[in-house]
C-alpha cells in the first residue's frame, strides 16, 4: 500500500471497512470515501468518472451486501451449487432434519 497519495476505501461504514479506515488514518495517509448514495459501485460510468476525478493511488474494496443470519436464511441460494466429483453431474443441496445432504439432480 502506498505511503503517500490517496486511498479509496469502499465500504468504510461497515465493520471491516471501518477498521481498515482507522488503520489508514493512523498512518496519516489521505483517504477518499463515498457512501453508496454518493457512488453506486454497480454503475460503471459513475465509478469511471469518480476515479478520473479523484486519481487515487490504491483502492480497498470492503463493500458488501450483508444482513446477518436472517438474510443468509431468507435469501438462500437456490439451484445447483457444484458438480459431483465422480460423475460431473450437478448436485442439489437439500436440508433434512438438522444436517445437509446431497442428492443428484435428475434429468
Amino acid at each position: 500500500m502506498p505511503e503517500t497519495g490517496k486511498i479509496y476505501v469502499a465500504g468504510h461504514r461497515g465493520m471491516v471497512g471501518g477498521a481498515i479506515l482507522r488503520q489508514i488514518e493512523a498512518r496519516g495517509t489521505e483517504i477518499v470515501t463515498r457512501a453508496h448514495a454518493e457512488l453506486d459501485l454497480t454503475d460503471q460510468l459513475a465509478v469511471r468518472g469518480f476515479f478520473r476525478k479523484e486519481k487515487t493511488e490504491a483502492v480497498i474494496l470492503a463493500a458488501a451486501k450483508v444482513g446477518g443470519i436472517h438474510a443468509n436464511n431468507a435469501y438462500r441460494r437456490r439451484g445447483p451449487r457444484r458438480a459431483n466429483s465422480r460423475s460431473g453431474e450437478p448436485i442439489r443441496q437439500t436440508r433434512s432434519a438438522s444436517r445437509w445432504s446431497s442428492r443428484r439432480m435428475r434429468k
